[in-house]
């Protein structure tokens, strides 16, 4: 991705599950309202429309529509108010709903900054729409993909694991009591329209379990609406169990923020994953065109010339071993020197760049530099942090690991100690001492701040205190380095090979000093 200058996040990865769960909510909220009064013709109609709306932002909602429709459907029909006019009107709102759909070819057809696919054809208007190129009804294209089915049963344990600790265990009484709400004989007005959340939540999972692709390590695997759903029925059941507390009137009232927040929680991927900058396009070739099952996006260079005119590319598409499309090596050649370059880490599978550019980390991103290059380790590492997060960074004991905020951390720690390892082997060629000091200062903070300091993290701070205090000796970093190399020592596998030689400069120094 270019310009280094004009940087602007683009957090659409929220964007799209918020609407998702507004839509969603929006959809219940019509039934609910509609079970009501179901002779109110306007608020099924306007159920109608939100569900075509809903389908034209995230499919997942079809596991909503589809119980809401039979529903309403069947209660009209057994009770005489289904005409063939009030069925084409719904259907009519529904249609309405999923216009924006109709809007695509024209969208196409102007060549828009960060439009995806070419809707002009009916080919790409239906792979578009299917979404053929991640797989339809399927979440997850890169090559971490799981089998369709295969984590079923542990996707669904694991998911009642999140839920348990994210309700404090509590919710499943919570949910017992909305299921006693519904089959009891007791008259309920919103029976109906529980039973229809209860059901569609469970379609949902075991569907979504079944046809999910994404590997289980990914919080989005968690599906995120079904939380929504169970918090809005939890919410029911507390108000339900509340009447049998009467001194605890808070009790009475649904847990919003406990709410919001497990629908606000859910991410798919890195953190910093949907980050893109203004002129987006190493990010849309290196890991969106060549993630999608090894597909390239043949039509990528045709749609989005118009829009990066500074930028040369040298091929139809790209594709590290494809004939006649580009590498990323070959991206750089073709650009290198007429504006700084950045990325992402790139692709295992695309070598093209090894021996020919390096990837210096700056800030949550890889600054592209020809290996051939010198680079000033102190002027870089002070790029490096100053294009670092400016807000504080959270604190690892005040999140759990499935949290954003955790995972922000870990995220900026991890590239603080690839900077690190950059440094330390720059600095070692070099001799320079003032790059030592700037690699310990940045391994020190990784290994206090980071969520998971391993003994990499260790050995590594450690070798760099070695190497520092060769270049100054002094008792302090002495000590420094012992006790980095002591912890990695008790942290470390019994087979780690780099057990031995730690154990060869601790007896080394040990002998040194006590000789002294």
């Amino acid at each position: 991705t270019y310009a280094e200058e004009d940087l602007e996040v683009l957090e659409l990865g929220y964007l799209v599950f918020a609407l998702n769960n507004l839509l969603t909510t929006a959809l219940l909220y019509c039934l609910v309202r509609w079970e009501v009064s179901p002779s109110s013709e306007s608020r099924s109609l306007m159920g109608a429309f939100l569900a075509g709306l809903g389908l034209c932002n995230q499919h997942t909602l079809v596991f909503y529509t589809v119980p809401v429709v039979v529903f309403v459907l069947a209660k009209l029909g057994l009770s005489g108010g289904l005409s063939a006019l009030r069925l084409m009107r719904l259907a009519g709102m529904f249609v309405l709903g999923v216009l924006p759909y109709g809007y695509l070819p024209y969208a196409s057809s102007k060549r828009s900054e960060f439009s995806w696919g070419d809707q002009m054809t009916w080919q790409g208007f239906l792979v578009h729409v299917l979404r053929k190129e991640y797989g339809t009804f399927r979440l997850f294209s890169g090559k971490e993909r799981t089998s369709t089915g295969s984590m079923l049963l542990e996707g669904l344990l694991q998911y009642g694991q999140h839920f348990l600790q994210l309700t404090w265990y509590l919710g499943p009484l919570l949910l017992i009591a909305v299921v006693g709400l519904v089959m009891g004989g007791v008259s309920v007005p919103h029976r109906g329209s529980l039973g229809v959340m209860l059901m569609s939540v469970v379609l949902y999972l075991v569907t979504f379990h079944i046809l999910a692709n994404i590997p289980l390590d990914q919080p989005l695997f968690m599906a995120v609406q079904a939380d929504l759903i169970l918090h809005i029925l939890m919410g029911v059941g507390l108000a339900q169990l509340a009447h049998y507390v009467p001194r605890m009137p808070l009790m009475s009232r649904p847990p919003a923020s406990e709410s919001f927040a497990a629908a606000a929680g859910g991410t798919d991927g890195s953190s910093m994953a949907r980050v893109g900058l203004s002129v987006a396009l190493l990010s849309a070739l290196a890991l969106e065109g060549f993630s999608q099952q090894d597909q390239s996006a043949n039509w990528y260079s045709s749609n989005q010339a118009a829009n990066i005119p500074r930028v040369v590319l040298p091929g139809v598409a790209y594709h590290p071993r494809a004939p006649n499309k580009f590498s990323l090596a070959d991206l750089f050649d073709a650009n290198y020197g007429q504006m700084p370059i950045y990325t992402f880490t790139p692709p295992d599978n695309d070598i093209s760049c090894q021996g020919r550019y390096n990837f210096l980390p700056m800030g949550l991103l890889k600054r592209v530099r020809r290996a051939s290059e010198p680079v000033r380790i102190g002027d870089w590492l002070d790029l490096h942090q100053a294009a670092l997060p400016t807000f504080p960074l959270p604190s690892v004991h005040a999140y759990s690991p499935s949290t954003w905020e955790y995972r922000l951390l870990g995220e900026v720690l991890d590239n603080c100690y690839a900077a690190a390892r950059f440094a330390l082997l720059e600095g070692q060629k070099a001799g320079s001492k003032e790059g030592l000091e700037s690699t310990v200062l940045l391994l020190e903070k990784v290994v206090e701040l980071h969520p998971a300091a391993s003994a990499d993290h260790l050995f590594d701070l450690g070798y760099a205190q070695q190497e520092l205090f060769q270049k100054s000796p002094t008792m302090d970093r002495l000590q420094h380095m012992v006790d980095s190399f002591g912890k990695f020592m008790r942290m470390a596998s019994p087979r780690d090979d780099r057990r031995h030689q730690v154990t060869t400069v601790l007896n080394h120094y040990s002998t040194a000093t006590g000789s002294r």
